[in-house]
């Protein structure tokens, strides 16, 4: 007598199971948690920049897509944008060939900064949301770039990003220095003439101030996972006790 009354508890169980399950499937992704992944918070130091770029490096901890950053920034001035990409590293450093296309991008306007001006808040974590989310691995290093579109490229006046002295372990603050031609004072020409674009570390501002974060595994990916398992508790609760199902 308690193998029927077991079955019928195991088809109900399963089935509530999977009724339940199934209705949060819609507001699965949209109850989906953010998990902190990468952090350098502010501790003292900053960089100004207009077009002429700032970056900082970090190696992720999680496995997931990367949909918004955070950066500590203000502003000086109000107009323009200010256009955030992230790129896979060459070396140790961002890439530098103009052509190459970045992982990901994101833009603000540079008016909804905080401002650094007389009577402005001053710096503050700001939130850049990604154009389009960017897978990320656990382990691999990126970098994120921050410049505005216009301004000039005199590396000084229209963002601040605000830093912390090398306490950051996974990654670096680098400065874009274009290049040009190198005038030397007195003796012979200078050798090289030409100094190449590179990427240069900050000098006493071993980081900048970001944030990274990955959506914890929404409910939807657990419900992928565990359905097949479901029902198949449930097909295994309807066959009767010592006969093979003939359902295909």
């Amino acid at each position: 007598m308690r193998a029927p009354r077991s079955q019928s508890f195991l088809r109900g169980f399963v089935s509530a199971a999977i009724a339940g399950l199934a209705s949060l499937g819609p507001v699965a992704t949209a109850s989906a948690q953010l998990l902190l992944d990468q952090e350098s918070p502010f501790e003292s130091g900053f960089t100004q920049f207009n077009e002429r770029p700032a970056a900082q490096t970090f190696t992720a901890a999680l496995s997931g897509e990367l949909e918004s950053v955070e950066v500590f920034v203000s502003q000086l001035n109000p107009a323009g944008n200010l256009l955030l990409s992230i790129h896979a590293l060459d070396g140790d450093a961002p890439p530098l060939a103009p052509e190459v296309v970045p992982l990901a991008t994101g833009s603000l306007p540079v008016a909804a900064l905080p401002s650094s001006s007389a009577g402005g808040t001053g710096p503050a974590f700001v939130w850049i949301d990604l154009d389009e989310p960017l897978p990320i691995v656990s382990g691999d290093r990126y970098a994120l770039v921050l410049q505005k579109d216009s301004g000039g490229t005199s590396g000084a006046g229209g963002i601040a990003w605000f830093g912390n002295p090398g306490r950051y372990a996974s990654g670096q603050a680098f400065r874009y220095e274009p290049g040009g031609i190198v005038f030397c004072t007195g003796g012979p020409p200078c050798d090289p003439p030409f100094e190449p674009p590179s990427w240069k570390l900050f000098d006493g501002l071993g980081d900048l101030g970001f944030r990274t974060y990955v959506p914890e595994p929404s409910i939807s990916l657990l419900l992928a996972a565990g359905c097949p398992a479901l029902f198949a508790l449930r097909r295994r609760a309807i066959t009767p006790s010592g006969t093979r199902s003939s359902r295909p």
